[in-house]
Formats: C-alpha cells, sequence, structure tokens
C-alpha cells in the first residue's frame, strides 16, 4: 500500500494545534459529502486555548445523518 494511506499514531502526534483541526474538519465534511449533506455544516477555526469549552470544530446540520458523525450538533 502507498505510504500516503497508511498514518500511524506518530504521524498524528506530529501535527500542531492547527493541522490536527483541519484534518478533523476534513473527515467532517468528507462525511457529509459521503452521506449526500452539506459540507457547510462544519465550521472550524479560532484558538484552542480559548475558553469556549473546547469548541475546535463543529458540525452543525439539520440532516439526518449516520455513520461516524453521531448526532446533528456535534
Amino acid at each position: 500500500m502507498h505510504t500516503v494511506f497508511s498514518i500511524s499514531n506518530d504521524d498524528i502526534a506530529k501535527l500542531d494545534d492547527i493541522q490536527s483541526r483541519e484534518l478533523i474538519a476534513r473527515l467532517c465534511r468528507a462525511e457529509l459529502f459521503t452521506e449526500g449533506h452539506s459540507q457547510a455544516a462544519v465550521t472550524w477555526g479560532g484558538d484552542q486555548r480559548a475558553t469556549d469549552g473546547g469548541v475546535d470544530v463543529l458540525v452543525d446540520t439539520n440532516a439526518d445523518i449516520e455513520g461516524y458523525i453521531k448526532a446533528k450538533l456535534t
């Protein structure tokens, strides 16, 4: 298998906060796309140290979703 598809724990550990947030957001968008829903329901950004309760990636949709995203507001 090509190495781009072989992601290790070490690869993930090397990501900084911005890269980690971007990865999670892109995975959420891909999941919604796969299910035929709007990717616009995913927002992300800000400072991970902000006092917002830890919200860095948000999925907010009215669509009935299944799969890895378990709730309409995640």
